[in-house]
């Protein structure tokens, strides 16, 4: 009976790393080439002259007043 599935031998194994190696090298190449290409586009956003209202937890009067009856 012929085996269906040879065991790899270390130079297959070697040849896959490497090729591996160099898809990954290349990728990472052109992802860092796209962006360096793309960086003059990207600019932060300069603040605004006028700062939006503040979000969050306020403590108003009425909060206040359920403190004061909520004390034992």
């Amino acid at each position: 009976m012929s085996d269906s599935n040879p065991i790899p031998t270390p130079e297959a194994r070697r040849g896959f790393i490497r090729r591996m190696t160099a898809l990954a090298g290349g990728l990472f190449g052109a992802f860092a080439l796209q962006r360096s290409a793309c960086a003059e586009e990207i600019r932060s956003p300069e603040k605004p002259a006028v700062e939006p209202a503040k979000k969050g937890y306020r403590e108003t009067e009425h909060v206040r007043a359920y403190y004061d009856t909520a004390r034992f």
